[in-house]
């Protein structure tokens, strides 16, 4: 088998190793900027001075004492409200909000539709069609009563 002469290999060897290490920065640099670069949340001051009416929003819907349950399916979602009790939240109108934890603006809102034949259960497009994590943003009302809550729900893989 022949030899590679040292004046040959040696240089060559420096330049596949400088090769290697420029090829690997240009991979980490494409791929740290694929993701849309960064995520911004939009009026993010405005919503640090307006913190204490949220705070006061969520602890307003605890005190109220409604749950809510949230099951997807693969072209809508129902949505489950009950009192403190146990006892269907019925009339009530909403928003359920999409976001990925990972992104700063919503993927979509979507309105909450009353079943008529069931009390308390409220159906909606489902928009998290995607594995992974979603945050769900449910704002109702009814009447005077406000209720808020985020809920991390997983989409597993299909």
């Amino acid at each position: 088998m022949p030899t590679i002469p040292a004046n040959i290999f040696w240089p060559a060897f420096i330049i596949g190793l400088l090769s290697v290490a420029i090829g690997a920065s240009f991979t980490i640099l494409y791929f740290a900027q694929s993701d849309g670069g960064p995520q911004v949340i939009p009026d993010y001051y405005e919503r640090s001075v307006n913190f204490d009416d949220v705070y006061e929003a969520r602890q307003n819907s605890i005190r109220l004492g409604w749950s809510v349950d949230i099951e997807l399916f693969d072209d809508h979602g129902e949505l489950t409200l009950q009192q403190r009790d146990g006892t269907p939240v019925d009339g009530a109108e909403g928003t359920l909000t999409f976001f990925r934890p990972s992104q700063a603006l919503p993927i979509a809102t979507v309105e909450l539709v009353e079943d008529a034949d069931q009390p308390g259960e409220y159906r909606f497009d489902n928009i998290a069609d995607l594995p992974g994590l979603w945050d769900l943003d449910v704002d109702i009302e009814r009447g005077d009563e406000a209720f808020t809550q985020i809920i991390r729900h997983t989409v597993p893989n299909s």
